[in-house]
């Protein structure tokens, strides 16, 4: 017997320097228009998290915040929120996660949009510096007003929150089945409009190699493959080790992450790149991480606990 496929609702469009994609399975026709009114909800909300979160407008909060230096400001919550992260992500990975790395991206070339920028007019960058004391004296949090006294730069991790909050607004407003993509990090809920779980795949891999079975998941990829450039006959991407600025290895295409968060993914891969292969894979088997490594020859190497989510 056949089964009856449900309606779905499915737009694309450009946010946030990405692709974004939103797949919701309707129960009926009729919640095709409350689909429609919800998408526009969710292109005002993404708008909202730019102008506060993006370091390209020197209007938006973030913006703001790296021109005035050394004194308190009243901050969104959301800001708030991703701060009080990123000091926690600091000390979890050892100081491999650090915001302030924004000083050598932008010593790199890094210092606009990266589909906007002519990096062959970028100079040959002087000797990486990157001797920091820890993140909580250059990040400060009291109440609800933050004070830097550096640059920062909270990409890193602002995507997969943003994709958690599209996703708790979709259940806000009664859809239990649907994918939210934001340029590689998903949120994952509910079921496919066949009534099983959502198969999905990771960029880069051929889908006859590797397919993900995902239902109430969220997974996340960082990898170089997309942000990479040259300056001066050295090859540079955006995955900065503040432990290492001078190294900028490709021995690694990207690593993907299933975690219940989008943010968790977010960080997750982050971590684990910055780790590098071999202590990326001991940390991912030691820690029950399902992660997934690939390798610019193709070849893909799946965590024990990444293996239980093959289809």
């Amino acid at each position: 017997m056949e089964t009856k496929l449900k309606p779905i609702f499915q737009e694309e469009f450009k946010a946030l320097g990405t692709d974004v994609s939103i797949d919701i399975v309707l129960e009926e026709e009729a919640d095709q228009k409350k689909a429609e009114l919800s998408l526009l909800a969710i292109k005002e909300l993404i708008k909202r998290e730019e102008k506060v979160f993006s370091r390209f407008d020197e209007e938006s909060v973030l913006g703001k915040l790296n021109q005035n230096l050394n004194k308190w400001h009243k901050v969104p919550i959301d800001l708030l929120f991703i701060a009080k992260k990123a000091l926690l992500y600091f000390k979890q990975s050892e100081r491999l996660y650090d915001v302030r790395v924004l000083e050598i991206l932008e010593e790199i070339g890094y210092l606009k949009n990266f589909h906007t920028t002519d990096f062959t007019k970028i100079k040959k960058p002087k000797d990486f510096v990157f001797k920091k004391e820890a993140l909580e004296k250059d990040l400060q949090i009291q109440k609800d007003e933050i004070l830097f006294k550096c640059k920062m730069d909270f990409s890193g991790i602002v995507k997969g929150y943003i994709a958690d909050k599209v996703g708790f607004f979709l259940k806000k407003q009664g859809f239990l089945n649907f994918i939210v993509d934001l340029g590689g990090d998903l949120f994952v809920s509910g079921k496919n409009r066949e009534d099983k779980n959502w198969i999905i795949g990771i960029e880069g891999v051929p889908e006859e190699k590797l397919l993900l079975d995902l239902k109430n998941a969220s997974i996340a990829t960082s990898g170089v493959t997309r942000r990479n450039w040259s300056v001066a006959g050295k090859k540079f991407h955006h995955l900065v080790n503040p432990l290492a600025p001078e190294n900028f290895s490709f021995d690694l295409s990207s690593i993907s992450v299933i975690e219940e968060s989008s943010l968790e993914a977010d960080f997750m891969a982050k971590f684990l790149f910055l780790l590098g292969e071999k202590k990326g894979q001991e940390f991912s088997r030691k820690n029950k991480i399902k992660s997934f490594f690939l390798f610019p020859d193709g070849r893909i190497w799946i965590s024990p606990e990444g293996k239980k989510a093959l289809v």
